[in-house]
């Protein structure tokens, strides 16, 4: 669908093809240039049909829309010997650009000398020349995929026999190219011009001639004749209305083959024309012939296209940016990795083993591949476990010295399950069930009284439990186990009083593992949007992610510098 901006130019155009009417009901005359015998012995040789014609230095004095398909800088050479000494003869220069359409510059000159002067009595009174020169500066936009547009404004001088007039005029036209993916056609053009579609006005002394518009629309269609053969058949029709002439009826076609041999022929309204092209490195030269009343027309055209295609040239553009692009995240990257890396190494100086792992956690979620990385937080999980283990050891032997035998044994048990071969755990796990063991017995046989004493706790710790008071089931089922550690059953309440606890603070530990799950997930995203180039996309990431934990410190720096090489690049002209 065609967007709003681009109507604009589309209107502009239909006024600008219409100014001729308002034109034609002031001036009741109106001429035709002889400049307009026909540019391009390519366009000549198909009948010159050449509204859709996009490729090469003449473009413009066909369709100055067409200006927006040429795909290279194109410079082109005409030379055309006419009925006696006449000289026809052209230059002109397409350069289109990345983003900003082509514009072009034609120059034509027309010359005839050792025409006969008359006087006033029909006498003849000497010879004088005529010279009839034109300067066209146009410029095409492809507005929108298949549709250029394009105008271009000729200043138009005629000398004759002493006199002189300048008078500029505008011409306008439009392109629709369109690629065809089906076999045997492969691209339908069509094209729409008007020339002096705002006429010149040529004053010489006390004459005026008005050079009148001329309207083309015309059609083309490329196709491949024999599938899988690098041959290419072109066709184009094409209608001319003057201002004040019938239709004129062109049309022509062009064999290629291999992209250099050209072998072409048209109608002309009224006379055959022919002609053949070579082209090789960019250098095309194409010839012409027609037949006209006036006899046997040459021309002769040389063409040179420079460097690469549009396509070609945005696709190395794009290439380059991208490399930029990158040399804009690897800094970035190396930045960011560089300071992780920096607080990882001292906090693994001053034995923070668990703090120094995250740090080399988030490196590695900058830099997968990072082998060094890898090692340590190898080496950070494995001195984290012997610290835990450490201080789990230390623990039981407390426990150990105070008698508190199945706290020594919880606390064992924590380590196996970190290193279940782990000697020192497993030795001192058997001497704690051991005395625990011996310790219960003695306990329960040769103490009344205090069996007395677990007994009622324990009766305490049921009621409790039955109230769903599980709290103070908890504090005297402790009592118990504190006072003789050897008691499995109160262990197995004790356990289910706990669970039942945990089960009552579950929702708000659900909601703060969500939390942390959802924003380690906004710091992965918005990690990756910034190791793969899209640093515009990684800001707002980080800033949604700072919104969420506002106490953030890391996700705040990483906000900081990512939104600042992004402004440094595109002050640089990167584009993102």
């Amino acid at each position: 669908m065609m967007r709003r901006e681009n109507l604009l130019p589309i209107i502009c155009l239909v006024c600008l093809l219409g100014m001729p009417l308002i034109a034609q009901s002031a001036h009741d005359a109106g001429s035709d240039s002889a400049l307009y015998l026909g540019t391009g012995a390519r366009a000549v040789a198909m009948g010159q049909a050449g509204v859709t014609f996009s490729d090469s230095g003449f473009t413009a004095n066909w369709n100055p829309g067409a200006l927006g398909f040429v795909p290279k800088i194109t410079a082109s050479l005409q030379h055309a010997s006419l009925f006696g000494d006449a000289l026809h003869e052209s230059l002109g220069f397409v350069y289109p650009t990345l983003d900003w359409g082509s514009a072009s510059v034609t120059l034509a000159r027309l010359e005839v000398g050792g025409i006969e002067r008359r006087d006033t009595a029909n006498l003849p009174s000497g010879n004088f020349g005529m010279i009839e020169q034109q300067l066209l500066a146009a410029y095409g936009y492809n507005i929108w995929g298949p549709v250029a547009l394009g105008a271009a404004l000729r200043i138009h001088d005629l000398r004759l026999d002493g006199r002189v007039g300048t008078a500029p005029g505008m011409d306008a036209g439009i392109l629709f190219k369109q690629p065809i993916t089906s076999n045997p056609l492969k691209e339908i053009r069509l094209g729409v011009s008007c020339r002096n579609a705002i006429s010149p006005m040529i004053r010489l002394k006390d004459e005026t001639d008005r050079l009148f518009a001329v309207y083309r629309l015309g059609g083309g269609a490329s196709m491949e004749l024999i599938p899988d053969f690098p041959d290419q058949l072109k066709l184009h029709v094409e209608a001319e209305k003057p201002e004040r002439s019938d239709i004129r009826w062109h049309a022509g076609m062009e064999y290629t083959l291999y992209t250099i041999f050209s072998l072409r022929g048209g109608w002309d309204h009224e006379y055959f024309s022919t002609g053949l092209g070579v082209t090789y490195l960019g250098i095309t030269l194409d010839y012409a012939v027609s037949f006209p009343a006036i006899g046997m027309r040459h021309l002769a055209t040389l063409s040179f296209a420079f460097g690469h295609d549009i396509e070609t040239r945005k696709a190395h553009r794009v290439a380059n940016e991208e490399k930029r692009r990158q040399a804009v995240v690897r800094k970035l990257k190396e930045k960011i990795i560089q300071e992780y890396r920096r607080e990882a190494e001292n906090l693994a100086a001053k034995q923070q083993f668990d703090e120094a792992a995250k740090l080399w956690e988030k490196v590695l979620d900058w830099d997968p591949e990072d082998a060094e990385a890898k090692q340590q937080l190898a080496h950070a999980h494995k001195e984290v476990i012997r610290l835990e283990n450490a201080r789990d050891l230390k623990s039981a032997n407390t426990f150990m010295r105070k008698k508190h035998y199945i706290d020594v044994m919880v606390e064992c048990q924590r380590v196996l399950e970190r290193d279940p071969k782990n000697q020192i755990a497993k030795a001192l796990y058997a001497q704690a069930e051991k005395k625990a063991r011996k310790l219960g017995t003695f306990s329960l046989t040769t103490n009344v009284k205090m069996l007395e004493k677990i007994r009622q706790e324990y009766r305490l710790g049921l009621t409790a439990y039955t109230r769903r008071d599980y709290k103070k089931a908890v504090q005297h089922w402790e009592t118990v186990i504190k006072t003789t550690p050897l008691q499995k059953q109160v262990y197995r309440y004790l356990q289910a009083a706990r669970s039942r606890i945990m089960q009552a603070q579950k929702p708000k530990i659900r909601t703060v593992v969500k939390t942390e799950s959802k924003q380690q997930k906004m710091y992965k995203e918005a990690v990756s949007l910034s190791r793969s180039g899209k640093l515009k996309e990684a800001v707002r990431s980080w800033e949604n992610l700072v919104k969420e934990n506002p106490t953030d410190k890391d996700a705040a720096k990483n906000l900081n510098k990512t939104r600042q090489n992004l402004i440094e690049s595109q002050k640089k002209g990167i584009r993102w």
